[in-house]
């Protein structure tokens, strides 16, 4: 199983709003000259209160690497500058190094490469545990900046500061959780607003998903469910998961607002 989930991202923020996570994805996005699309769920607990992060879902892999502050291609953003203190340093370490060198010329002839390389190995690891290596590799900043947020004054209260901006603090999503009675590749949800078209699901879904997907309508006691079937081979249920775990959608029809809550299918074998 692969260590994260590609293309989603959590933001961590104690206050921050639905509106002020897309403000600053879309100035980013700009910043960026990237075009996208995404997607978010902002975390509730069970009595709907914010818990202080988002699962960000971004399509573009360009985007997803600057947001991380990597490279547009994904690699890390570092440079090799030279260590200082081995610089500053370097009249000592010469002089160690020729007196090792004059030491082994000493006492030894080239029948004994193995003490030879023994000795040679060691005075190099003092050197490196002392002082470093010559060259160090350090990390450059982002190549564009996700954008600070401006506070309330009631998000300052929250938080008992005078600051007027805020920032978000983000990682990688990891995949859920195993459970041997869940399929993980199945995703299942009950009690759907019936006011809510399959073909919302579909929008979404195709968005998320990396290959071809199933989605089965049931009516039952529970009332209406859905199961979506993902090829097992990816982590496209993973990634759905992130983003529809628990999520609060809107009925135009009725103007109500319902809560779905999907999660893996349990295995019933």
């Amino acid at each position: 199983m692969t260590k994260y989930v590609n293309n989603i991202l959590i933001f961590r923020n104690e206050v921050a709003t639905q509106d002020q996570i897309k403000g600053a994805l879309f100035e980013f996005f700009k910043r960026a000259n990237i075009k996208t699309i995404f997607d978010l769920r902002y975390d509730t607990d069970r009595d709907n209160k914010y818990r202080g992060l988002a699962y960000v879902f971004v399509k573009s892999e360009e985007a997803y690497n600057l947001l991380l502050g990597r490279n547009r291609d994904g690699s890390r953003r570092t440079r090799e500058v030279e260590n200082q203190l081995h610089a500053t340093n370097a009249e000592e370490i010469s002089e160690l190094e020729e007196s090792v060198a004059q030491y082994i010329a000493d006492n030894f002839d080239s029948s004994s490469w193995g003490e030879l390389t023994d000795i040679e190995e060691g005075s190099d690891r003092y050197i490196i545990d002392k002082y470093g290596p010559p060259m160090i590799e350090i990390e450059l900043d982002p190549e564009v900046d996700l954008p600070n947020f401006r506070l309330s004054q009631q998000q300052q209260n929250t938080l008992r500061t005078k600051e007027t901006l805020s920032f978000f603090e983000i990682e990688r999503e990891r995949p859920w959780k195993r459970d041997p009675n869940r399929i993980h590749h199945i995703l299942f949800a009950q009690r759907v607003d019936q006011g809510i078209p399959l073909s919302f699901f579909e929008s979404k879904f195709s968005a998320l998903a990396t290959s071809g997907y199933k989605i089965d309508e049931i009516i039952n006691r529970s009332g209406r469910c859905l199961k979506v079937t993902f090829d097992r081979t990816t982590m496209d249920a993973d990634r759905v998961l992130a983003l529809f775990r628990k999520r609060i959608l809107f009925n135009h029809h009725t103007k109500q607002s319902s809560l779905l809550i999907f999660n893996f299918c349990f295995n019933r074998r």
